[in-house]
């Protein structure tokens, strides 16, 4: 049965999508837990498993049939060990039903969280979302290098509409990165793509919004495949906003346009810290570009764009 909210009208909520996704996706690192579904397993009576999409830290996303609407759907089975922790299922239920209300054409859409448990009696959660054939921005730099301005800035300006779509709703996605935004074709035979953004709210249950003084939890540690996108506020402890997804998307625009991560890890001493200038690296970097890039990651959330959107307009100059 549903755990997060009650059935309702889903008639033109889903996108069926013709094709597959690309095999690429599946080029991700190792899953910290294994696949947990197989082909024509059905989920809740009504989700058939049709094959696996792709593994990842916090779980294993699969295509799958709604047999109830007769379309396609994406499943993502959570990892057993955030499954097991009822605090975090709390936060994760509250976060999709929040999700839901986000309707963007560019953000993948959230419809329903599930608990089950295995014919072994172990607790199975997945969510289920729209289906979308395309590529990671992950994949799409491992194989091409860094982007021309020119080429990124549509890109960008699609996530900070995204991300300002979200933070409308009080919702933050506290784990921004290119692993989580795919580049979808706008329609059959084209080449022109369009960003649509996954795993909002997933990184709330990992990463609840309060003060702590204590180090990252152990759990958020060993399933976040990645600090390097989390804003100094996230990893010292304090009261995560906005602010956190615009530093992120900072991370990215840099990794973008200077093929690499900026020069220094969120981790290294506050006092000793700063950012080496993209323009180091790209000598051709418009000035703007280099300063918009530098006020994403500024330390201090007050100091950078306080709406994502500012910085798509920054760039735009």
């Amino acid at each position: 049965m549903s755990v997060a909210v009650e059935r309702d009208d889903w008639a033109g909520l889903l996108e069926d999508t013709e094709g597959s996704v690309e095999p690429a996706l599946l080029a991700v690192p190792p899953p910290v837990a294994e696949s947990l579904l197989a082909p024509r397993q059905v989920l809740a009576g009504r989700f058939t498993i049709v094959r696996l999409l792709a593994r990842g830290t916090l779980g294993v996303v699969y295509e799958a049939r709604d047999e109830e609407r007769q379309t396609q759907v994406a499943v993502k089975a959570l990892h057993p060990r955030l499954a097991a922790d009822s605090a975090a299922m709390d936060r994760l239920r509250s976060e999709v039903l929040l999700a839901r209300q986000l309707r963007h054409p560019a953000v993948c859409r959230v419809f329903e969280l599930y608990a089950l448990r295995t014919r072994a009696g172990e607790p199975l959660h997945f969510l289920t979302r729209q289906l979308l054939a395309g590529v990671s921005l992950a994949e799409r730099m491992a194989r091409r290098g860094r982007f021309a301005e020119r080429e990124a800035l549509p890109l960008v300006s699609q996530m900070a509409e995204a991300l300002a779509a979200a933070h409308a709703l009080g919702l933050v996605h506290r784990d921004f990165k290119p692993a989580n935004v795919l580049l979808v074709p706008r329609e059959e035979g084209s080449s022109a793509e369009r960003v649509v953004v996954t795993d909002f709210g997933i990184a709330r249950a990992l990463l609840p919004d309060r003060r702590r003084t204590e180090p990252l939890p152990a759990l958020a540690v060993d399933l976040m495949d990645s600090l390097d996108h989390l804003a100094p506020e996230q990893l010292g402890g304090g009261a995560v906003g906005p602010a956190a997804d615009v530093y992120a998307l900072g991370v990215v625009l840099h990794q973008m346009v200077t093929g690499r991560l900026p020069a220094v890890h969120p981790l290294g001493p506050l006092a000793d810290s700063s950012v080496v200038p993209p323009v180091a690296l790209v000598p051709e970097l418009p000035a703007h570009w280099n300063d918009t890039i530098l006020r994403c990651l500024e330390r201090t959330p007050g100091r950078r764009f306080q709406d994502a959107r500012e910085v798509a307009e920054a760039l735009s100059q």
